[in-house]
């Protein structure tokens, strides 16, 4: 793990810019002209502050949509062709002018008055270095009612954060939508881990990648914290509403969470036990649910929680077998063990 105090931090750009927004975007064409054309309003009589648009290997027309705005937004358009939104944000990074960095993603609308809320945040709060903001999800399609009631799992799926008071915040609470760093914390040698975080060449890519970074800082002594003014609203796509959605990104999120455990030094061989509580959890769901002879149909919302902790027990635990590959054999014997364990488990009860 790398920080280094010292180490002075370069950048491009006017001195007279005291806030950047950062956002990479891959195949962005949908959802940007919501985005930009919220950042036009929002930012009304702004001045000193930029917009940096890296092009993740895009083969629509973001680009284009891109250009369209120059003419009205403080826009910076860079391209980055290796593929990997955390690529993108490095390439971004290097060309910052501002003390505050605001990162957001191409599907998050920010609220009227965004870019001043981020800037009495900053000054307001002069004891957090990385920030988290409030995000709403806009779904294209709303979700059933069942989900909706309890708003089950809104923050692991739609990055949903609300209703919550300013002050410090735990490194995990602050996502990706909607977050802000100092200056200061790059300048300490801190980027984004290009080994997580969504990618268009990996499918099940290991989810996480703000949460590493803020983890990252934290462990560097930097403090993070939360500010609930600036709002965004965070896209959902139709197809985000699925079961085939949700399952892969509890999938991912078992994969993400593993990865940063283990560049914490957190699940060396002694900690597999996790992976066995999990299982056991979601036996004992199985159990339950079998015990009541329910279906699908009269208890969606246990049904898809019992379906979330397997989908994320299983990309947990294939994430450690593929860490833990040059492991000796009786620890990646345990953990091909336990990778049968729960498909046993899934395959005891169709859902």
């Amino acid at each position: 793990m790398h920080c280094d105090r010292g180490n002075v931090y370069s950048c491009s750009g006017s001195p007279m810019i005291n806030l950047s927004v950062l956002i990479a975007s891959h195949n962005g064409a949908n959802v940007l002209p919501k985005v930009l054309e919220g950042y036009v309003q929002s930012a009304k009589n702004e001045t000193n502050w930029q917009l940096i648009i890296v092009d993740n290997c895009s083969d629509d027309s973001t680009s284009k949509l891109i250009e369209k705005y120059q003419p009205l937004l403080p826009i910076i358009h860079l391209h980055e062709p290796r593929p990997g939104k955390n690529v993108a944000l490095n390439t971004g990074l290097r060309h910052v002018a501002g003390d505050f960095v605001v990162i957001s993603d191409d599907d998050a609308i920010p609220e009227p008055g965004f870019i001043d809320a981020w800037r009495t945040a900053a000054e307001t709060q002069s004891d957090i270095d990385v920030f988290g903001g409030t995000i709403r999800p806009e779904f294209e399609v709303l979700p059933p009612e069942w989900m909706l009631e309890g708003e089950l799992k809104f923050e692991e799926l739609y990055a949903q954060r609300k209703n919550l008071a300013a002050g410090r915040i735990a490194p995990s609470g602050i996502f990706g939508p909607n977050m802000a760093v100092r200056r200061r914390v790059f300048a300490a040698g801190i980027r984004f881990n290009e080994d997580i975080g969504p990618n268009h060449n990996i499918k099940q890519y290991s989810m996480g990648s703000e949460t590493e970074f803020c983890e990252h800082a934290a462990a560097c002594g930097f403090t993070t914290g939360f500010n609930p003014l600036p709002e965004v609203r965070h896209i959902v796509r139709a197809h985000q509403v699925s079961p085939e959605f949700w399952s892969a990104r509890a999938y991912r999120l078992g994969r993400g969470v593993a990865k940063r455990e283990q560049l914490l030094g957190r699940n060396a061989p002694k900690h597999f036990g996790k992976a066995r509580r999990l299982g056991r959890a979601y036996l004992g769901n199985l159990k339950l649910t079998n015990l009541k002879h329910t279906t699908p149909a009269s208890h969606p919302a246990r049904n898809f929680l019992a379906e979330w902790d397997y989908n994320f027990q299983r990309g947990y635990i294939s994430e450690l077998m593929a860490l833990n590959a040059n492991q000796p054999k009786h620890v990646h014997s345990k953990l091909q063990l336990l990778n049968r364990f729960v498909s046993t488990l899934r395959a005891s009860k169709l859902f």
